[in-house]
C-alpha cells in the first residue's frame, strides 16, 4: 500500500444531506491512495453513517466510516489523531467540503515538504446568499517556507487555514477537550508554541459553508453555547502560560526575542481575539443582573489573570475598550447595539 500523505479528519454528526459533497470533494484520481479519510459518525441517528460505509466500501483503501458514541466535535478529532498514519493532518467538517481542482497539486506539495504547519486560503461560501469571500491569512507574503518569525499574518490562526504536520501533533500530544464546542480553536492553537517553520501555499483548499441557521457561530449557536467557548478559552489561557514557557526553556531564548517570541505573539493574538469574542457572545444574551454579573466576572478575570491579553483586546477592539474604560457601565447598550448589528431578529436564527 501506498504510503498516506495527508489523514482527514471528517467530523460527521448528522450530515445525511450534505456529507456526498463533502466526500465526493475527496474522490480525485491519481492521489486516492495517498488519501486517508476518517468519516467519524459521532453517536448521529441519520443515514450519515450508512453514506460513508458506501465510500469506504468503494474504496477500501482511502474512507474508512466510523461509529462511535456522541463525544463531541473533540472527540473525532482525537480519534482521528491517533489512529492518523499520513504524513500531514487536516480537519474538514461534514458540510464543508475541499476544492477539487486544487487537491492534486496540494497532495504533491505535502509529499515534497516538511514544514510544522502549511498554511493555505479558504472561501467562506454562503448558503443563502451564494456569495464566496476568499480569506488569506498571509496575503501578503510569497509562497515557500518560512521559520516562524518571518511570517506576516493578517488574520487568527483557525482550522480552515492549517494543515499540521501528524508527527507534530501526536508528539505534544494534540487531544481536545470532549462534550464541548468550539474545540476547533484547540485544533489551530495548542500546536503553536511546537510550530518552527511554515508552508505558505497561496492556493484555498477548504472551503467552509457559512449562514446555515444553527451553526456554533450562527447568533443561535453563540447564545447556546457561550459557555463551552468559555471553557475552552481559559483551557487555551492555562497553556498559553506553560506551553510558552516551555517553549522558549527548550530553545534557550529569553522572552523578547527570535521565534520562541515569534509563537508567544501568535498566541497571545489569537487568545486576546477570543476573549473579544466571547465578550461580544455575552452581549447577545438577554440583559440583565445574572449576565451583567457574567460579563463583569469574565473581564474581571482577564484583568487580574491576563493582563497582556487585556491589553491587546482593548488595543484591537473599540468594544472592548469601551466596556473596561466605562467600568461595564456602558454594557446595556453594547447588548442594544451589537444584537442590532447583527440583526438579533432575523428570522431563522
Amino acid at each position: 500500500m501506498e504510503e498516506k500523505i495527508l489523514t482527514v479528519s471528517v467530523a460527521a454528526y448528522n450530515v445525511e444531506n450534505t456529507i456526498e459533497e463533502t466526500l465526493d470533494s475527496l474522490v480525485v484520481p491519481g492521489i486516492l491512495d495517498k488519501l486517508e479519510v476518517f468519516v467519524v459518525d459521532d453517536g448521529g441517528i441519520d443515514d450519515t453513517l450508512k453514506i460513508a460505509r458506501k465510500y469506504e466500501k468503494k474504496y477500501p483503501d482511502t474512507f474508512y466510516a466510523v461509529h462511535k458514541e456522541n463525544g463531541g466535535y473533540g472527540s473525532t478529532v482525537n480519534y482521528s489523531i491517533a489512529h492518523a498514519t499520513g504524513k500531514y493532518f487536516k480537519l474538514l467538517d461534514g458540510d464543508d467540503w475541499f476544492d477539487t481542482s486544487s487537491l492534486g497539486n496540494f497532495i504533491n506539495l505535502l509529499e515534497r515538504e516538511c514544514a510544522d504547519v502549511i498554511i493555505t486560503p479558504y472561501v467562506k461560501c454562503g448558503e443563502r446568499s451564494g456569495k464566496r469571500e476568499i480569506d488569506n491569512i498571509c496575503s501578503d507574503m510569497p509562497e515557500g517556507c518560512f521559520a516562524i518569525n518571518k511570517v506576516k499574518l493578517n488574520d487568527y490562526f483557525n482550522m480552515h487555514y492549517l494543515t499540521y504536520r501528524t508527527d507534530l501533533i501526536k508528539s505534544i500530544p494534540l487531544k481536545l477537550t470532549e462534550h464541548c464546542f468550539y474545540t476547533d480553536v484547540e485544533y489551530a492553537c495548542l500546536p503553536i508554541p511546537h510550530i518552527n517553520n511554515v508552508y505558505v501555499w497561496q492556493h484555498p483548499v477548504y472551503l467552509y459553508r457559512t449562514e446555515v441557521a444553527g451553526q456554533s457561530m450562527s447568533i443561535s449557536g453563540r447564545r447556546k453555547h457561550y459557555q463551552e467557548h468559555e471553557r475552552v478559552f481559559w483551557r487555551l489561557a492555562e497553556e498559553y502560560g506553560e506551553m510558552t514557557r516551555r517553549r522558549l526553556v527548550e530553545s534557550g531564548q529569553a522572552e523578547g526575542s527570535g521565534s520562541g517570541r515569534a509563537n508567544a505573539d501568535i498566541y497571545r493574538e489569537r487568545l486576546s481575539y477570543m476573549a473579544e469574542t466571547h465578550i461580544r457572545m455575552l452581549c447577545l444574551k438577554e440583559k440583565g443582573q445574572k449576565n451583567f454579573g457574567e460579563i463583569k466576572d469574565f473581564c474581571d478575570a482577564i484583568k487580574h489573570n491576563l493582563p497582556e491579553i487585556k491589553k491587546i483586546a482593548m488595543k484591537k477592539s473599540k468594544f472592548v475598550c469601551i466596556l473596561y474604560m466605562t467600568h461595564y457601565a456602558i454594557y446595556p447598550l453594547l447588548c442594544r447595539y451589537y444584537q442590532w448589528k447583527l440583526g438579533w431578529r432575523r428570522k431563522g436564527d
